[in-house]
């Protein structure tokens, strides 16, 4: 227990790392295709690192998706890879998505898993107005003492002006000055061109802090409706990819800070694009003197689908020379898109497994308008009855991976049929070792 309490808030470094990315928009690999492709999802993402030419695997991030609709994703698990034994570890962290009757991400949770015990770490909640535009987003932490109190720790608020455009408000518990507000211009496409950053210690009195000024190809066609309709999308489950990216092919982003009554240049990231218009490079620079310096680049590919293959992040020598620091690879899965209905019948009882997979214990909710008693049985792939289970719709049961008698049993696949008077519902799980 103890051990998964410091363990958490390593864990949760990367969700704290990128909460704050719409804000500040000059981050590091703005434009990764998000699962939401016309013919294919992601199935997972794997960050690794080198040790001089070797590639280090060290998190996996699997995603699992609504047998309904199929872009949804219901949840996401993290894995350690081992290089001591050249293995990947058990599910360490599982993130659990809700949505609205609209589609729209309402609340994604995330857990931390030690000993085959989920405990509580993370949650963000988002709400919308009567367009789906995104308009409030919260995040709330454990904190992680006890797992039990939810904690505030940041906010956003945007607020819509005429046409599409928005400002942005937002508080966060960690920085000395927790209030910041970002003002935008946007051209005739709706895009932004310069986002002004302002912070205050008490949410009355504003100071300028930074200026960003973004510049596009010649070719892009992004909208500020599709701005908005992507943020509203994607913004939420934001933590599922190592790094959240805005739409839109950017050109050029450059850096200000607001330094003795004057903008004084603090970084640029250039961008450059193939034939098919697919970013290919990302170099970040810094300013020295009249001259800009490189610092870092990324070089970004593609499979023979067009969807993201990898990401490989560089660290710049001198003399044009680059040594690789971190590597970023996606797999992804075709699915049948005619079965996402967005607002699709709803049946009688219906029943969702976290995570999946699941070494430990898994979580079994079964859904229904009806306030019957309701069984689940578990049965392993010969169609043996392994396990029952028995509850009330809307309630979390949980499954230990241990049989009728208290013997554990094998990893495999297993499945989940729930009956309620004369409504089924079936799901399919996977238990590690």
């Amino acid at each position: 227990m103890k051990k998964a309490l410091y363990l958490l808030p390593l864990l949760l470094l990367p969700v704290l790392l990128v909460a704050g990315v719409f804000p500040g928009m000059g981050f590091k690999h703005p434009g990764i295709v998000m699962p939401h492709s016309v013919s294919y999802r992601m199935q997972n993402q794997i960050v690794s690192s080198y040790d001089g030419e070797n590639v280090i695997p060290e998190t996996r991030a699997n995603m699992h998706y609504n047998l309904n609709h199929p872009t949804r994703i219901d949840s996401m698990t993290l894995d350690m890879f081992d290089s001591e034994t050249g293995k990947w570890s058990d599910t360490i962290m599982a993130a659990v998505y809700t949505y609205n009757a609209a589609g729209m991400v309402e609340s994604s949770s995330m857990y931390a898993i030690y000993g085959g015990v989920q405990y509580f770490g993370f949650e963000h909640t988002a709400e919308y107005d009567s367009q789906n535009r995104l308009i409030r987003f919260f995040a709330y932490n454990s904190g992680y003492d006890e797992f039990r109190d939810m904690v505030p720790e940041s906010r956003m608020h945007i607020v819509y002006g005429e046409g599409t455009t928005f400002e942005i408000f937002n508080w966060d518990t960690y920085d000395d000055d927790p209030y910041s507000h970002e003002t935008f211009q946007f051209d005739t496409q709706g895009r932004i061109i310069e986002q002004y950053g302002y912070s205050s210690a008490d949410s009355a009195n504003w100071v300028q802090t930074e200026k960003i000024e973004t510049t596009y190809h010649p070719q892009d066609t992004l909208t500020g409706a599709e701005f908005i309709s992507y943020i509203a999308h994607n913004l939420p489950v934001m933590f599922i990819t190592e790094y959240f990216g805005l739409p839109g092919k950017m050109l050029s982003e450059t850096a200000y800070r607001w330094e003795s009554e004057a903008w004084l240049p603090e970084s640029r990231t250039l961008y450059s694009y193939d034939d098919q218009i697919r970013k290919i490079s990302s170099i970040e620079q810094y300013p020295n003197d009249a001259d800009w310096l490189p610092d870092t680049r990324d070089l970004f590919y593609y499979d023979a689908n067009g969807n993201a293959e990898s990401v490989i992040s560089q660290i710049y020598l001198g003399e044009d020379d680059y040594m690789n620091s971190e590597r970023i690879d996606y797999t992804w899965e075709t699915y049948t898109a005619n079965s996402d209905l967005i607002q699709g019948p709803v049946s009688e009882l219906r029943l969702k497994a976290y995570p999946v997979p699941f070494a430990g214990i898994v979580n079994i909710l079964a859904e229904s308008k009806s306030s019957a008693p309701l069984a689940i049985g578990i049965y392993n792939q010969r169609g043996q009855l392994v396990r029952k289970l028995s509850g009330l719709a809307g309630s979390n049961l949980a499954w230990d991976g241990q049989d009728q008698s208290g013997k554990a049993c094998s990893s495999g696949i297993y499945f989940l049929r729930a009956n309620q008077g004369l409504s089924t519902a079936t799901a399919k799980i996977v238990k590690l070792q």
